[in-house]
C-alpha cells in the first residue's frame, strides 16, 4: 500500500511530531501521527456520543414557544377544571331533583366532592329518589270543575 502526502500534509505532520521543516519523516512516524489522529477523532466522537446519550429525552425549543406551550397547559387546566365543576353541579343538582336530599343539603355534598369526588358521586348514586317532597302536598290541583262532585251540582247547582 502506498500512500501519497503533499507538503502542506507532510508540513502539518512534521509539525505534529515536533520535526523541522527540513526533517525527514519514516513511515513509522507517519504512521504515529496517523494513528494518533485517528485515536483523537474516536475520542471526539465518543464525546459526542456522550453527550448525544447525556440528553436522551431532552427535547430543546425557543423560548417564547415554551412560553406558548405553557400558556396553552394552563388554558387546558382551566377548562378541564371547569367541566369537572360542571359535572359536579349537574351530578348535584340532578339528585336534588330526583328527591334524593333537600337543597339544603347542597353545600355539604360540594364539600364531600371537594374531598372524594368519586366517591361523593358513588354514595349519591345510591341514595333512594323520592324521599325528599319536590312538590307541596295538600294543594288543589287538576282543571277548574275536574273534581266537581255530581250530588253537590244537583243539589245546589253549578254556579253556588
Amino acid at each position: 500500500m502506498q500512500i501519497t502526502l503533499d507538503e502542506a500534509q507532510l508540513a502539518e505532520l512534521r509539525a505534529k511530531l515536533g520535526k523541522g521543516e527540513d526533517e525527514e519523516l519514516t513511515g513509522a512516524e507517519i504512521l504515529a501521527a496517523l494513528k494518533g489522529s485517528q485515536e483523537q477523532a474516536e475520542q471526539a466522537q465518543a464525546k459526542l456520543a456522550a453527550a448525544a446519550k447525556s440528553e436522551e429525552g431532552i427535547v430543546r425549543v425557543d423560548s417564547s414557544q415554551w412560553e406558548a406551550v405553557k400558556a396553552a397547559a394552563k388554558l387546558g387546566e382551566e377548562a378541564h377544571a371547569k367541566q369537572l365543576r360542571k359535572h359536579r353541579d349537574d351530578v348535584i343538582s340532578a339528585a336534588i331533583g330526583a328527591g334524593k336530599f333537600a337543597p339544603a343539603r347542597r353545600q355539604h355534598f360540594e364539600e364531600l366532592w371537594a374531598k372524594d369526588p368519586e366517591g361523593t358521586e358513588e354514595s349519591i348514586g345510591k341514595l333512594a329518589a323520592g324521599l325528599i317532597p319536590l312538590t307541596d302536598i295538600g294543594q288543589a290541583g287538576g282543571e277548574p270543575g275536574a273534581d266537581d262532585d255530581p250530588e253537590y251540582t244537583a243539589l245546589f247547582g253549578k254556579d253556588s
